[in-house]
This record gives structure tokens, C-alpha cells and sequence, in this order.
């Protein structure tokens, strides 16, 4: 019963969200209809520099992201490395310590 309410609660939600976006949509169709060639003008001058900062904003985070993830890979690899490193560490440690156990059984019998 909680999993019906939660789920309609999500679709109100989602058809809130609907409205929201159709009234927001309805708004932009107006403002783009405006009659006047220097209203008109300076919206899109605005709309111009609108989506160039947009733009500019997206490069932006395109190579904040490809830095991101040059840096992640770097990161994989000297942990990669460092796992090789430790795992020859281990079995090292553990042939000393066999070698080292014989040795011992060796002297007791």
C-alpha cells in the first residue's frame, strides 16, 4: 500500500513538473512572438550572449572533465602498481616465512 502511495506520489510529482515546463515553454512562445524588430533585436543579442556564455561554460566543464579523467587514470595506474608491488611483497614475505618454517622443522626432527 505504501509502494501505491509513494508511486502516485511520483507521477504528481512528474505531472507537477509537466505543468511547470508547459507554462515555462508557453512564457518562451510569447516572449519570442513579441512584435517589434528592436525588441525583437536586443532579445536576441541577449539570447546571443545567452547561449556564448553557455558555450563558453560547456568548454569549460568538457575539459574540467577530460582533466578529471586524465587524472583518475593516472590515479588507476599507480594503483594498479602499488597492488603489484604489495602482492610481491606478500608472496615474498610468505616464501621467507616457508622457507624460514622448514628450517625450523628441519632442526626440531
Amino acid at each position: 500500500m505504501q509502494e501505491i502511495i509513494q508511486k502516485d506520489a511520483i507521477i504528481s510529482e512528474g505531472k507537477n513538473n509537466n505543468v511547470k515546463l508547459e507554462k515555462q515553454i508557453g512564457k518562451l512562445q510569447v516572449k519570442s512572438t513579441n512584435i517589434g524588430s528592436r525588441i525583437s533585436n536586443q532579445k536576441d543579442k541577449n539570447l546571443s550572449q545567452e547561449l556564448l556564455a553557455l558555450n563558453t561554460k560547456l568548454a569549460i566543464q568538457l575539459e574540467n572533465n577530460e582533466s578529471l579523467k586524465i587524472a583518475l587514470d593516472n590515479v588507476m595506474k599507480a594503483k594498479t602498481d602499488d597492488m603489484r608491488i604489495f602482492q610481491e611483497t606478500i608472496e615474498q614475505t610468505k616464501s621467507i616465512f616457508l622457507h624460514g618454517l622448514r628450517e625450523y622443522k628441519k632442526g626440531i626432527t
